[in-house]
């Protein structure tokens, strides 16, 4: 059954992980695949011209504002109206795309059950309810409605997409395309398919054919987020970083709620040491999503960039208190104590934990084993200086006692040698006597030499 509807698209992670600030990768998109098909106009939607014009006019513009259908808006009200008094499958199929979208799965199941008790043959709704089962766990039971609707219309996009996804988990990527191609034949604007497609063309490196699509869907629509977003990931394994940028930002600026895009802003800020920039996007982020303790480790990664060291501390240790077994946070967080805060004792203590946590398989085992090695020799080095240190301060007490001893037989001698004074001063008057009695004697000779020159 080929329907004209509009896509409403939940998707997955598309980014590496942050803690060692690595680029951002290609992943499947995961969840839901919330969307519905469009198709032939001359199958119609209802019978009367006019109602048929008001849903297509409503759809098309639900396309690209989502929120025109939110919970009490008119566009709702219109759809309701739609299902209920004109029964328009079309439109309680709308309504149950709507509520997935919104993550409300309860009121989407009655809506499409809706759907089918008002056309039983709507391929696409069975399909959903069978995708809603298998995220409730009851995936045999979901599996078995999937395959329900492919043999109700093998074109049911769907179904297609369900089956296109779950071969690229698998990696197969032939399978991949193939479901996408099917899917696209019945619904030619189904963003789901180019998605799927375009992934599985860029893993097989086979990059122009990935534009290719990807360039095909944005002839459709635009400004959809989600395939900007992987023409960004196509640009970054051509090493045109700053195309890739480009198509990111554009991604992140058609959906405020979009997270993949900012995911990978702030991957490639980080890797150009951009932190500034990073934390701006982290932040957008974590806005939406308050408790991610991805981003909220590559918070603290973009902090300690900005050498908001204590910051980073406080993030860190904020994750590891609601999850102590996280690796990434507690490698981080011993990089952090040792190699910027130099509390080597902390230090110690983090990244021996971690150490403890790996096996020598682990990719970081030879780093932890060297670190721990070397933080525990700094921490007996500073020891021993320490100790010396406070050694060498102990002889110069002694000295300074040792003075302070022999400070009075030096006074001794001052007044030992003030004694002695008295008797100095006598030897000087005594010599002053014996120079005063010479005198007369000399003046009494001088006088007898002047006599005898007077007789002369």
């Amino acid at each position: 059954m080929k329907r004209l509807t509009f896509t409403l698209i939940g998707l997955g992670l598309l980014f590496a992980a942050p803690a060692f600030a690595q680029p951002a990768a290609d992943e499947a998109p995961e969840g839901l695949q919330v969307q519905d098909e469009a198709g032939d106009e001359d199958e119609g939607v209802a019978e009367a011209p006019e109602v048929k014009d008001e849903l297509n006019s409503l759809l098309n513009r639900a396309r690209k504002e989502p929120q025109l259908v939110a919970p009490g808006s008119d566009g709702e009200q219109t759809l309701i109206r739609l299902a209920n008094q004109d029964k328009v499958p079309e439109a309680a199929y709308a309504l149950g795309v709507a509520a997935l979208r919104r993550g409300d799965t309860a009121k989407a199941t009655e809506y499409l059950q809706k759907t089918l008790a008002l056309d039983p043959n709507f391929s696409d709704a069975v399909a959903q309810l069978g995708i809603i089962q298998i995220e409730k766990g009851e995936k045999e039971a979901g599996e078995a409605k999937i395959q329900q609707a492919v043999e109700m219309d093998k074109y049911c996009a769907v179904s297609r997409n369900y089956l296109a996804l779950a071969a690229l988990k698998a990696n197969q990527l032939d399978d991949t395309i193939k479901h996408c191609r099917i899917a696209l034949l019945g619904d030619p604007s189904n963003m789901n398919a180019y998605l799927n497609m375009a992934i599985a063309w860029m893993r097989k490196d086979r990059l122009d054919v990935a534009m290719l699509v990807v360039k095909s869907a944005l002839a459709i629509e635009e400004h959809n987020a989600p395939i900007l977003n992987v023409q960004g990931l196509i640009e970054l394994k051509k090493e045109n970083i700053k195309g890739a940028f480009t198509s990111f930002e554009k991604a992140a600026a058609a959906d405020a709620t979009f997270v993949d895009a900012r995911r990978n802003l702030a991957a490639i800020a980080l890797n150009y040491k951009d932190f500034d920039a990073a934390l701006r996007y982290i932040d957008e982020v974590l806005k939406l999503l308050p408790d991610n303790p991805e981003f909220l480790l590559s918070r603290a990664v973009a902090l300690r960039g900005m050498e908001r060291f204590d910051d980073a501390k406080a993030v860190l240790t904020g994750i590891l208190d609601k999850d102590p077994g996280n690796k990434e946070a507690r490698y981080n967080l011993c990089l952090l104590l040792n190699d910027y805060l130099t509390d080597y004792n902390a230090a110690l203590t983090q990244c021996t934990q971690f150490k403890n946590s790996i096996d020598k398989n682990h990719p970081k085992w030879k780093e932890m084993e060297l670190k721990v090695k070397g933080i525990n020799e700094t921490i007996k080095a500073l020891e021993e200086m320490k100790k010396l240190e406070s050694e060498e301060s102990k002889p110069d007490e002694g000295k300074a006692e040792e003075k302070a001893e022999e400070a009075p037989a030096e006074e001794g001698k001052v007044e030992e040698k003030a004694e002695e004074a008295p008797a100095e001063e006598g030897k000087v008057e005594e010599k002053a006597e014996e120079k005063t009695e010479e005198v007369p004697a000399k003046e009494g000779e001088a006088e007898e030499k002047a006599e005898p020159e007077g007789e002369k």
